[in-house]
């Protein structure tokens, strides 16, 4: 992007771009191809008014290993977090552009530059390897805000406290804290402190001990020393607050201001969510119905705008079913589903959710002869089940397949009851399997662990008999490990199998039984 007609402008592009392929020349990086716009100016008036030219370098490269990342936020390992900085251009504090110079409406003169591709390089690789050999908890980049912005990210992301000692004789408090030079932070063991040191100075990079995490939630405290001058004390939750502030005012433009003002409340207490297994997760081999017939059939439909069929369909698959895709527009022209144990209606915005949740999806199987005696038939034996997951819970309840004998609406989620009573026959008669809980493992009603304030925290229903079951929570999309966002530390080293593929798994069970 670049206003290349101006006076100076095309040289400077020029510039860019030999700068561009020297550099990634050295790095052993080919251009496959581009895009440009070089007209970025316009007339206002007598005025010219351009955009500053800017060049920007999208890369991508094969990841043999998807799990084998970590994430900005603090950990604090065994209560052991260490944590290391490794300057890509030691020495340099150059603040020209920088976010700091931006706040104070300056340019600065000097930039942050890279100096030497070598040096990215080596830390690239030895920073893949570390990550290969798993000596490494958390790492965020420094380059986007200086080195204080990117621990402090850190630190509010891990809801973790950190006490900091920098020292650099030649810098001050602002270069040392803002500069936005190249660079990584680094959380790692205190037991491998030394090994990650020696591999990263064997490369020619310089490695620093710069702190510690310490503590954990809202009430843990930040300090930071530099060269001998502590220049921040504050808590996690205070410092968080800052943060959020600017976020928090665009949300109660944009958003219900009640659920935004309840979020922002909530930080304040915030803990990590204590999660508690009552079994061991395990993958289970398949047995043989014995009977000579394949594993128990199930169908995942889907309608216009459904986008969770494929997660459904693995998850299923894994716990040992046959799955069968199948349309509406299949159920409408005649299909049958004599040969089903189970049906799952996904989730996504059938119809885009235009006639309202679920409603479009919820006439075609009522106004459609085919459909409507086809899924009653279905319903009516007693060796089947069925599952609704978000667009698909609405589209359960609208169709009376849950809590069908008691009163019960839906809106965009929100599972509204008639009357307390009613409320109160649901939760006595053990039809809400499922609730939303807050930090503590108590259900709640407060957003946003609650994201749609469903009474008593209720985030699904089922049938009297068990049959049938509709949640507006995802579980097809966290039965493998590597798809949560996150999860204790103790269970990243203990399982191997995610605690979720349970519930597809004693379907599968139930089925086998009933066949």
């Amino acid at each position: 992007m670049w206003p290349a007609k101006l006076p100076g402008e095309g040289a400077a592009l020029y510039d860019a771009c030999q700068a561009m392929c020297l550099t990634l020349s050295e790095l052993g990086i080919a251009v496959d191809g581009g895009k440009d716009s070089l007209s970025m100016a316009a007339r206002v008036g007598q005025e010219t008014v351009k955009a500053p030219g800017s060049l920007v370098i999208s890369v991508y490269a094969v990841c043999p290993d998807i799990t084998c990342t970590v994430t900005p936020d603090l950990k604090n390992p065994h209560g052991q977090g260490v944590l290391l900085y490794v300057p890509v251009t030691p020495g340099q504090y150059r603040m020209g552009g920088g976010a700091l110079a931006q706040c104070y409406s300056q340019i600065g003169n000097e930039c942050p530059d890279m100096d030497s591709p070598q040096q990215l390089a080596s830390c690239f690789t030895v920073t893949q390897q570390l990550l290969k050999e798993r000596f490494l908890s958390a790492g965020h980049d420094v380059s986007d805000g200086g080195l204080l912005t990117c621990l402090l990210e850190m630190a509010i992301a891990g809801n973790c406290g950190m006490e900091l000692n920098i020292s650099d004789s030649n810098a001050g408090v602002i270069e040392l804290l803002f500069s936005e030079e190249l660079g990584l932070v680094l959380e790692v063991l205190e037991t491998t402190v030394d090994k990650v040191q020696a591999r990263y100075r064997a490369s020619g990079l310089q490695c620093w001990r710069i702190g510690s995490t310490v503590g954990q939630g809202p009430q843990s405290t930040v300090k930071v020393q530099v060269n001998g001058e502590e220049v921040l004390s504050e808590r996690i939750a205070t410092l968080r607050s800052w943060w959020e502030e600017t976020s928090f005012r665009l949300e109660r433009l944009q958003s219900n201001r009640t659920c935004v003002e309840e979020e922002e409340r909530a930080m304040e207490h915030r803990i990590a969510p204590r999660y508690k297994l009552s079994f061991q997760p395990a993958h289970q081999p398949s047995p043989s119905t014995g009977l000579g017939l394949s594993e128990p059939r199930v169908a995942v439909i889907r309608e216009e705008g459904s986008n969770g069929d494929r997660e459904m369909v693995a998850s299923l698959i894994m716990a040992g079913f046959e799955v069968w895709d199948v349309t509406m527009t299949d159920i409408c022209s005649g299909m049958t589903l004599d040969s089903f144990h189970g049906v799952v209606f996904v989730g996504g915005f059938s119809f885009a959710d235009v006639l309202g949740s679920a409603k479009g999806w919820a006439a075609t199987v009522q106004f459609n002869p085919a459909a409507r005696a086809e899924f009653s038939r279905f319903r009516s034996r007693q060796d089947t089940f069925s599952l609704g997951v978000c667009n698909g819970c609405q589209l359960m309840a609208l169709l009376g397949w849950v809590a069908s004998d008691v009163g019960l609406g839906m809106l965009n989620g929100y599972m509204q009851f008639e009357s307390e009573t009613v409320l109160r026959q649901v939760t006595d008669g053990n039809l809400a399997p499922l609730r939303y809980c807050d930090d503590s493992g108590i259900p709640t009603e407060r957003y946003p662990q609650n994201p749609n304030g469903s009474p008593l925290g209720i985030a699904a229903l089922c049938s009297a008999d068990g049959r049938h079951l509709a949640m507006m929570p995802h579980p097809e999309r966290c039965t493998l490990l590597w798809q949560w966002p996150w999860m204790p530390q103790d269970w990243q080293q203990s399982l191997t199998v995610s605690p979720w593929l349970r519930m597809f798994q004693n379907a599968h069970q139930w089925c086998l039984q009933s066949l």
